[in-house]
């Protein structure tokens, strides 16, 4: 190394989750997409104190957002009852128009978590008149190494 500097190891890209917005036929309510939707899709990882974190694997979620109207607002919040809950301390989340993508930085695991902790969170879509769509994906969270 020179100058004694210390190797930062490459962190691996975002866990990509793409949420879309379709527009409802005329009169109806618009509907949400997400994906990828399925348990165990989205995957992340956490390195717990002490550990050395193996490169190139992904350590945040990036959801990507399409056809987000202006009124038009997305909530991402822990569901309710969750069993892995806390994982990130930051949300909920919002996206409003105009903002593309938003990272959910780090998740924080604690005594709590074991070695792979599921976050399960609601996608809400809000605009004038209240909630128009909702969608419950998760996330799993897995120990490295």
């Amino acid at each position: 190394m020179p100058n004694g500097a210390p190797q930062q190891l490459p962190v691996g890209p975002p866990a990509d989750v793409l949420i879309v917005v379709l527009p409802g036929v005329p009169g109806g309510r618009p509907s949400l997409l997400c994906y990828p939707r399925r348990r165990g899709d989205t995957k992340i990882f956490f390195t717990r104190q002490g550990n050395t974190p193996t490169p190139g694997l992904g350590r945040q979620v990036m959801w990507s957002v399409s056809g987000l109207l202006p009124g038009h607002m997305l909530t991402l919040r822990e569901k309710a009852g969750s069993p892995d809950c806390g994982l990130f301390p930051n949300q909920p989340y919002t996206i409003n128009h105009g903002q593309p993508y938003l990272p959910s930085g780090s998740p924080m695991k604690d005594s709590r978590h074991g070695r792979d902790s599921t976050w399960a969170y609601e996608i809400i879509l809000s605009g004038p008149g209240g909630v128009l769509a909702s969608l419950d994906p998760d996330v799993e969270i897995k120990d490295d190494p």
